[in-house]
């Protein structure tokens, strides 16, 4: 003869599991246990907070069984789940580089309902610098580009003066023939990490359409496939 027992596991969480609730004073991201039948026990999250490193808003909507942001329940015979709706929302922050600016509908900063559509427009407002491209978390070489907000965004409209290849591929060989100001405005094309590298160089590349020689093409393809960086 066997039997089978089965325990009730009571489950609270958010709709979104990087947010945080609390069960009982403790904080959980996901909270799973098992309660003795006819226990009190309470549930809260927070009116509003921020996950993704500050850069996605959380706001309280309604708990699954209607109650109130902070309530309390009783633990029953059966399994139970208890789960937060939060209305999310994320962070568009957007920067021009010297010789432009960005038009747009809302302002660097904000905080957008996920999957609302914004419209950023580079504008050229210098007769040295032109449009290169757009980096950060995306990507293109098109003056205006629509994010649906579905994540956080921090974007840069790239501006450059004319730049010689020659110049750029004797940098990245360990040459000196960028002046500080170019090596700048290549790391803001690039990876933005205050210094010029590959990931700077093949950005141009790949910006600008650089008219490199076989040989310049052959010496970066090498310090490529090295994985060097300077």
């Amino acid at each position: 003869m066997s039997f089978r027992v089965s325990f009730p596991v009571t489950l609270v969480r958010a709709s979104d599991t990087a947010a945080v609730i609390q069960v009982d004073g403790a904080s959980y991201r996901v909270y799973r246990n098992v309660l003795n039948q006819g226990t009190s026990h309470t549930v809260s999250v927070a009116d509003t907070q921020y996950t993704a490193a500050g850069r996605t808003r959380q706001r309280f909507v309604s708990w699954s069984d209607g109650l109130a942001r902070t309530h309390g329940f009783t633990a029953g015979a059966t399994p139970d789940t208890l789960i937060v709706t939060l209305a999310r929302a994320h962070q568009l922050s957007y920067v021009a580089t010297s010789g432009g600016t960005i038009a747009a509908s809302d302002t660097s900063g904000s905080f957008l309902a996920e999957a609302t559509p914004v419209t950023l427009t580079a504008n050229d407002t210098s007769s040295v610098r032109a449009f290169v491209s757009w980096a950060g978390d995306t990507v293109s070489k098109s003056l205006s580009i629509t994010l649906r907000m579905n994540r956080p965004y921090a974007v840069r409209a790239v501006f450059l003066a004319p730049i010689a290849a020659s110049a750029v591929v004797s940098e990245i060989l360990g040459g000196t023939g960028l002046t500080t100001q170019e090596r700048g405005d290549l790391d803001q094309l690039g990876n933005a990490n205050g210094r010029f590298d590959l990931g700077d160089f093949l950005a141009w590349v790949d910006a600008t359409g650089a008219p490199l020689t076989a040989e310049q093409r052959a010496a970066v393809q090498a310090l490529r496939a090295k994985g060097a960086a300077r």
